[in-house]
């Protein structure tokens, strides 16, 4: 699994260690060639940049392989990695990932009960994370942003019924907080999405 930087000059990639059972993550420059002073990581099962391609974002799972903790490296500093985010669920698995974009970076919180869904501001780190998804079942939930609006595709259930596909809703980015999202295509039962893509 590797993720080049957004300004094209780090790669980060993952190698499995067959005798330990996990993923280790390494930097590489790629103007240089050579891999970044700073060690690797052990038992890294996802990872996201931030928009300057200076601070890199990583999940670690625990004994059991649950990813349960966010950590955030600075490739510019000296300083040890930052713990972000820590679920102690253990029937929760955390999952991060960059939107298209490269504006924000999405945390997805999931187990057999529950679905949360947290995003940061990838230029601005320190604003903190905002939670814009909370639902008490697994169900699937990616979370994009495109032109000042957030967009959930996701087969959560509507007026509490369980529903034989996905949907996309959406919202502003400066109501994010507010929980109101709205359908983004009419209601067509022939018609299934089964994604969906921004660009542009």
């Amino acid at each position: 699994m590797w993720e080049i930087s957004p300004d094209h000059h780090v790669l980060a990639y993952t190698v499995y260690v067959k005798d330990n059972d996990f993923f280790t993550l390494h930097v590489k420059d790629l103007r240089s060639g050579c891999l970044h002073h700073k060690p690797k990581i052990d038992r890294v099962a996802s990872r996201a940049w931030a928009k300057d391609g200076c601070s890199l974002l990583y999940t670690v799972t625990n004994s059991s392989k649950r990813p349960f903790q966010v950590f955030c490296r600075s490739l510019e500093s000296n300083e040890l990695d930052t713990l972000l985010m820590e679920d102690v669920d253990d029937a929760c698995y955390v999952n991060i990932r960059n939107t298209k974009d490269y504006e924000f970076i999405t945390i997805n919180c999931s187990s057999n009960t529950s679905s949360q869904v947290y995003f940061l501001n990838a230029t601005s780190l320190g604003a903190g994370m905002h939670k814009v998804w909370d639902y008490k079942s697994k169900v699937d939930c990616i979370l994009e942003h495109h032109q000042g609006y957030l967009y959930m595709f996701t087969d959560a259930p509507r007026d509490g019924k369980p529903i034989d596909g996905h949907y996309l809703l959406r919202c502003p980015i400066v109501a994010c907080d507010s929980g109101v999202w709205e359908n983004v295509f009419i209601d067509d039962p022939d018609m299934k999405i089964e994604d969906a893509v921004f660009f542009g």
